[in-house]
């Protein structure tokens, strides 16, 4: 049975403390705003099924000229301003230096920092796998967490403007999505450097646990790199380290700048756009020359249900019409109408 790593971490470690991705750097191809700064509060995009980073396409917050690819943002754009004090909270210790993230497959067995006034720190983690498929990340320096306190305004903004998003994102953008793919990013972890791992499932009769160590090599003045750490081979097991930066550029200071920041994100929170197939269908206009074009299926399929077919008035706030989390029985969805549905990511009830 084939084995997709990305697959099986999101799904291992979704709900904790959001959507976990197996890919938390950036393509580098972005411009250098996001190479410093990571992900945004306002980005709007899919989770890519080759490798499970997030492809952000824009941003809701941002001004033409500052967004990822200003060609896909028409010119009569006018974003959501956000003020920093009062529309955001942060945390900066949301995880503790040597952090340990994992599903319930995987067991950490031992766990040892050394330090000395002469050497720079290491470190060392012992994991014990299950036959089971399970995931691990790893923090060696922690993670700080970002999210947005005014959620209804993103809500509105999803509302209105969530089919014209699709039609960006196949027609402009030129990505083969399902119907199910698009997110409103509110909020994220961040962290300066991490490890990932996931773990296949084993079927065999002979049930024998699998041990998987990691080791930090150096951590110098609080400070790690990914060439420091490394993991040991086990069957069925892969393991990710990163940030990576393949290259010294000529600008010293923007490659320190891009070293010692904290814009590596390795878990999103946000809202989920489900658009209705048949509208979806309509929307993307996608010409095929043999049948018809249903869009790529994607892990994410699976995780979630179709759209709904309640219908709203077109009122003056669309957030009139959001479900009443107190009655509803699926407390993740916030929105549903003829045209769409919009949920909460992650579910929250069933974390």
């Amino acid at each position: 049975m084939s084995f997709a790593p990305h697959e099986v971490y999101s799904r291992s470690l979704l709900g904790t403390h959001g959507y976990p991705l197996w890919t938390p750097q950036l393509k580098t191809q972005l411009r250098e705003s996001y190479q410093l700064e990571g992900l945004k509060i306002g980005d709007v995009g899919i989770v890519s099924s080759n490798d499970g980073s997030f492809d952000v396409l824009f941003n809701i917050t941002l001004e033409r000229n500052e967004q990822p690819y200003p060609e896909l943002v028409k010119e009569n754009f006018t974003p959501i301003i956000l003020d920093q004090q009062r529309d955001l909270a942060t945390q900066p210790d949301a995880v503790a230096a040597h952090g340990v993230i994992s599903s319930d497959s995987v067991e950490l067995m031992s766990q040892e920092v050394h330090s000395c006034d002469q050497e720079p720190q290491r470190a060392e983690y012992e994991f014990s796998l299950s036959m089971k498929e399970g995931a691990v990340l790893i923090l060696p320096e922690g993670a700080q967490s970002f999210d947005l306190a005014n959620e209804k305004t993103f809500l509105g903004e999803a509302i209105r403007h969530g089919i014209d998003w699709y039609e960006c994102a196949t027609e402009e953008a030129g990505r083969l999505i399902s119907n199910d793919s698009l997110y409103l990013i509110t909020g994220f972890h961040k962290a300066r450097s991490w490890s990932v791992g996931a773990a296949g499932q084993i079927h065999s009769n002979i049930q024998k646990p699998r041990s998987v160590k990691f080791k930090v090599g150096q951590i110098d003045q609080g400070r790690a790199t990914a060439r420091a750490y490394q993991w040991t081979a086990t069957p069925r097991f892969t393991g990710r380290i990163g940030p990576t930066y393949p290259y010294e550029s000529a600008n010293h200071i923007r490659d320190e700048r891009l070293r010692r920041g904290v814009h590596q994100t390795v878990f999103v929170r946000g809202f989920r756009i489900t658009v209705n197939k048949i509208l979806f269908l309509k929307t993307v206009s996608v010409k095929t020359r043999q049948g018809t074009f249903f869009g790529f299926g994607t892990y994410i399929d699976k995780l979630w249900g179709g759209p709904s077919e309640s219908t709203p008035s077109s009122g003056a706030d669309p957030t009139d019409n959001a479900v009443d989390q107190d009655t509803s029985m699926d407390h993740s969805r916030l929105y549903m109408d003829t045209r769409m549905t919009i949920d909460r990511l992650p579910d929250v009830s069933k974390v």
